[in-house]
């Protein structure tokens, strides 16, 4: 980066926010914006404006145009092609069929790669405007630059499985017939889904809100005595509430920019921040768990989080369905891709069939061994109780490994209703809420942790009563909010309270962290719960009597409500209707965490709002 550019922006930037290597790109210079905001909120519009200018002025007099030289590979290609040759010989050795099929797409996608890394590499350093638009993060992407003047590498089919033919000729040299046709499985297959997703797209967004629709803030501060540990590099940090003293900072501070770079000087090892999967409200969430919301503070009763976090998880969502025709039909890399919008929708529906499922261990203990499967596939046996792997997954583990109950055993995508299951409501949050988030960033929409946390918590909060006696007024097998149930519960008896190293398989009577009443602990979990500070965990030896469950996406938003009216404004009206006059369903007008009843009677509506967070 030539020194007169720095030069030129600090001049503009204040003293504290100046730097000599500072590489500019879409990434950077957002950052650079945002603390701008935050740090300089009076003079963030006129320096704003400035960098503007800049930016305007480089690109009329640079006069950046494409040459015919910036669509050369600029390497030697025939000699990286020699190279996968000579592996692809060794390969054709394999007696075995599939191993060999297995084996030359993997090395397909290792030269594919290599061929990205020598196209970018050698395209900034012969000064390409190409290969610079790039890489600044303003339009393209590597892959796509790799396929102009190196090669497209390897094509799909309609099923997304690679087409097991190697392209060799770049297109600014022009393919042959034979790989244009290859190109148009993907390529088909990516207009036809532009077509179909923005409606589903739409809709999705609106399952979203109808999930966190009750989640408007009914006060300021948390009544949770902890929160969630991450670590102090997460940028999941920024815009957050402490929950506890961390550099010099008391409980209740909101990070911004500011205080981040403070905490990081500091380098603790972990911070422990105020969430969303952690909040205790029996009804709605407070500021505090939410954070710092656009105006840059701590929001009060009557703002509307549950709908913010899903308006912002709903539009990048409807933006990656539409990316899918970016892709071409290209093979982008020999590693299993969980992107795009039929991954969202499987994954936060969790469907009973689920595809790609992961295999993941249903105890803890020892790896001993890992045998083929007459079937095909593996079996994994884990203390004992054999676990099939699929034909097409990828064993990740090996003999002598210690697993806990819930860790995979494969690579796949794992079933949320699988943690939940196995490791119990809260670490099934805290997954559903980190797998989105990977989910949206893998399909190039990046997604702030926190409005996952809040999609998490608005989808994942129903239990099914197992105790055949009914429970708190429950009966049996009635689904119900364990946010609601977890504000009235009293310890049962025969709870004690012990020291951390003595609770482990024992089972929750209060909620920890992220962790919820019934969660049965491993040492894993107490690992964690000890870095929080706690010492002693109030425990009870026997299985709480309700079992955690995920409910469909598109029902959730229901199952557990008793509100009639509330339930309107929903999914499927004429069963909903049906079922609350069976049932005797009552609805309250009068006020309301859930805007349709009130809306509905329209008098005053909204009055209290910003004291009691209810309509």
């Amino acid at each position: 980066m030539p020194k007169a550019i720095h030069f030129l922006i600090n001049s503009m930037l204040p003293e504290d926010m100046q730097s000599d290597d500072r590489e500019y790109n879409k990434r950077t210079i957002n950052d650079l914006v945002g603390e701008l905001a935050l740090r300089n909120p009076d003079s963030y519009a006129e320096i704003v404006d400035r960098l503007k200018d800049i930016g305007r002025t480089s690109v009329y007099l640079q006069g950046a145009t494409l040459r015919l030289d910036d669509f050369e590979p600029g390497f030697d290609k025939p000699a990286v092609f020699a190279e996968m040759d000579g592996e692809l010989a060794e390969v054709a050795r394999d007696p075995n069929r599939e191993n060999r099929r297995k084996r030359r797409l993997a090395t397909y996608a290792k030269y594919a790669d290599r061929f990205t890394d020598l196209a970018m590499e050698s395209g900034r350093a012969r000064g390409s405007a190409l290969a610079g638009v790039i890489a600044s993060g303003a339009r393209g992407s590597p892959s796509q630059y790799r396929a102009m003047i190196a090669t497209p590498g390897l094509f799909t089919d309609y099923k997304d499985e690679p087409i097991d033919m190697f392209v060799r000729r770049s297109f600014g040299e022009g393919v042959r017939p034979l790989d244009m046709l290859a190109s148009t499985f993907g390529t088909r297959k990516a207009i036809l889904a532009t077509k179909n997703s923005t409606a589903d797209a739409g809709d999705f967004s609106k399952m979203l809100e109808q999930n966190t629709r009750n989640l408007t803030v009914t006060q300021r501060k948390s009544l949770s005595p902890n929160g969630i540990i991450l670590d102090p590099n997460e940028d999941s940090i920024r815009n957050r509430v402490l929950a506890k003293e961390v550099a010099g900072f008391p409980p209740g501070t909101p990070i911004d920019r500011h205080v981040e770079a403070k905490i990081r000087a500091a380098n603790p090892r972990r911070v422990m921040v105020y969430s969303p999967l952690s909040d205790l409200q029996a009804e709605g969430i407070s500021g505090e768990a939410f954070g710092i919301n656009f105006n840059h503070e701590v929001p009060g009763a009557g703002f509307a989080a549950g709908p913010t976090a899903s308006t912002a998880i709903g539009e990048p969502i409807a933006q990656s369905s539409l990316n899918t025709k970016h892709g071409g039909g290209a093979y982008q890399g020999g590693k299993r891709d969980f992107s795009g919008f039929d991954y969202l929708s499987q994954f936060v529906q969790s469907p009973e069939a689920f595809p790609d499922r992961a295999a993941v261990s249903e105890l803890s203990g020892r790896v001993e061994s890992i045998e083929d499967a007459e079937q095909g596939g593996r079996y994994v046996t884990v203390a004992g109780e054999r676990h099939y792997v699929l034909p097409e997954m990828a064993v990740t583990v090996k003999e002598g490994d210690e697993v806990e109950l819930g860790d995979a055993l494969s690579d796949g995508l794992i079933n949320p209703r699988d943690i939940i299951r196995l490791r119990g409501l809260g670490e099934g949050r805290r997954y559903y809420a980190r797998r989105l988030k990977q989910l949206l960033d893998d399909s190039g929409q990046a997604a702030e942790l926190r409005n996952t946390e809040v999609i998490a918590r608005g989808a994942i909060d129903a239990v099914q009563i197992t105790d055949n006696n009914g429970f708190m007024g429950h009966l049996p097998d009635s689904i119900v909010s364990y946010s609601q149930l977890a504000n009235q519960w009293q310890p049962r008896p025969g709870s004690e309270r012990v020291e951390l190293r003595n609770a482990a398989d024992r089972f929750l009577e209060q909620p920890i962290l992220h962790y919820t009443i019934g969660t049965r602990l491993t040492p894993r979990m107490i690992g964690e719960i000890e870095e929080s500070g706690a010492s002693e965990l109030l425990v009870n030896t026997e299985p709480p009597p309700f079992e955690p469950l995920q409910i469909r996406l598109r029902t959730n938003s229901f199952e557990t409500s008793r509100d009639w009216l509330a339930r309107t404004g929903t999914s499927y009206l004429q069963k909903n209707l049906a079922e609350s006059a069976q049932r005797g369903y009552d609805t309250n007008t009068k006020e309301n965490i859930n805007p349709f009843p009130r809306l509905s009677i329209g008098e005053n509506f909204g009055r209290d709002t910003h004291t009691t967070g209810k309509f």
